[in-house]
Parts: structure tokens; sequence; C-alpha cells
């Protein structure tokens, strides 16, 4: 009998305990590495690139805070090569959204994709690859590109070769770089214009940052002139409007996008609820 006792007794503890993991809040355990967490009941789901040697837990705010606005909210979140070239992490990108669609049954027009930095420029290779990329670009609902160097870092250009992919020149687009050569950006934006949102109907926005701890202008890596992608031709509503990060973010965190997120997350959930 007493040992009967202590098996009911371990049993109801283990039920207990499984209770409780089922039920845990679904924000729990959005650290670490990719993550496909799949919408409930056709809601939204939030894709999120990560920028030039960045990775999936860089995301975990923002990751966090959108399954506590709405737990029926999804979320997936990539690891594409750190440094990579943008077409490589482009297409290892459009890779992983092809196995979440498939995993979760995702439908048309309801993934919100935000990339950080070199991630928004792996989105826009995708939305601008439609023959490739028709399936990943038809699940768009939107695209937000959070300090993306849209028009190129002048930084770039000084390394091994002059030819990194984000070598360009954000004051002078139609500069050449120290060979004589128009720079990778240069090609990148006529290769894949603003046009490309236009035509596939998925609306754009680029939030960009002027950090006040650092040179004027941009935000401690990317110049703003950069991030705004002036050079797109597009009316000036497409542009979006951009937003500046907060002066006490700033201070909290050194000026780094990804830890100043609770803003964005509030911008982008509204922005998007319109679309």
């Amino acid at each position: 009998m007493k040992h009967q006792s202590i098996r009911n007794i371990f049993s109801v503890i283990l039920a207990s305990l499984l209770l409780v993991l089922i039920n845990f809040p679904a924000y729990a355990n959005l650290d670490g590495d990719e993550e496909i967490r799949c919408a409930k009941d056709g809601e939204t789901t939030f894709l999120f690139a990560h920028g030039l040697n960045g990775k999936p837990s860089e995301w975990h705010t923002f990751a966090k805070e959108v399954v506590k606005l709405n737990p029926k909210y999804g979320v997936w979140r990539t690891q594409v090569k750190k440094h990579g070239h943008i077409h490589e992490r482009g297409h290892e990108l459009a890779e992983f959204m092809h196995r979440a669609q498939k995993e979760c049954s995702t439908p048309e027009k309801s993934v919100v994709a935000v990339g950080h930095s070199m991630g928004g420029l792996d989105l826009r290779y995708i939305v601008g690859n439609h023959k490739k990329y028709s399936k990943e670009i038809d699940l768009l609902k939107g695209v937000y590109t959070i300090a993306t160097p849209h028009l190129g870092d002048p930084n770039a250009c000084t390394s091994e070769g002059g030819t990194h992919d984000l070598c360009g020149y954000p004051e002078d687009p139609d500069k050449k770089n120290i060979f004589g050569k128009r720079t990778p950006m240069y090609h990148f934006n006529k290769k894949y214009p603003h046009q490309d949102f236009v035509d596939r109907k998925i609306p754009f926005t680029a939030f960009y940052y002027e950090c006040k701890e650092k040179e004027k202008g941009e935000d401690g890596v990317v110049l703003i002139d950069s991030q705004k992608w002036k050079g797109h031709k597009a009316h000036s509503e497409d542009r979006g409007k951009g937003f500046h990060k907060t002066e006490d973010c700033g201070e909290q965190h050194g000026c780094k996008p990804e830890l100043c997120q609770e803003d964005e997350i509030k911008h982008i959930v509204k922005l998007q609820e319109k679309l």
C-alpha cells in the first residue's frame, strides 16, 4: 500500500508538470536558434531575418513581444550564412520560408517579414526573383527593413578587392570604387528596384535610425542616408516614413537596433494590421 501511494503521488506530480508545460506561455522558449512557430486560426506570421554576422536569438525581444500581443501570431526565425553573399543568404532564407510554409500550411499574404541590416537586402533579393521564388513571394503580406544599408556602406568598399556586397556610396550612388568600377550596391539596386514591391503589391517600409551617441547621420554602423533607400525612384508615400530610435534605448543598448525593439514592435504590428 505504501509503495502504491508513492506511485500515485509520483503520477500526480508528473501529470501536473506535463500540464504546466503544455499550458506554459507560448513565448517561453523563444530564445535559441532557428525557429518555426506556426500561426493559429489564420493569423499573421512574423518572419525575422538577421543581418551580417547575426543570429536568430537577436530577435528574442521582438519574437516574445509579438506572441505576448497575440498568442495566435506565428514566429519564424531563421539562421543563414553570417558572412555570405546576398544571393547565398537570400536563397537560404527562401528555402527556410518554403520549409516553414509546408510545416505550417501558411496561406498566401499572411507573412510579415522584418529584416535587420543585411537581412533587409536578403528579402529584397527574394522579392526581385519572382520567377524563382514565386511561392515564397506570394506569402508576403508586407516587408519592413530596420537599419538596412539600401544604398551601401562606404566602409565595405575598403575591404580586400573593394568588392564586398555592401560596398556603395549613399551620397553618390553613381560613384565608382577604387578600381574605377560601379559598386556592388549600385548594380544590386539596378537589378532589384523598389518597383519589384510595387509589381508584387507588397507594402514596404524602411525603419531608419540616427544615434546621438555615434557620429551624426548614422546608427553606429549604417549611414541614415543609406537606410532610407532614396534612390528607388518611387513616389514619396511609397518610401516609408521611417522611425528614429528613442534616446533612452540608445543609452541603454549602445544603439543596436536589434536590442531596441519595443517601439518597432508596436509600430510594425500597428502597420501590418492595416494591410
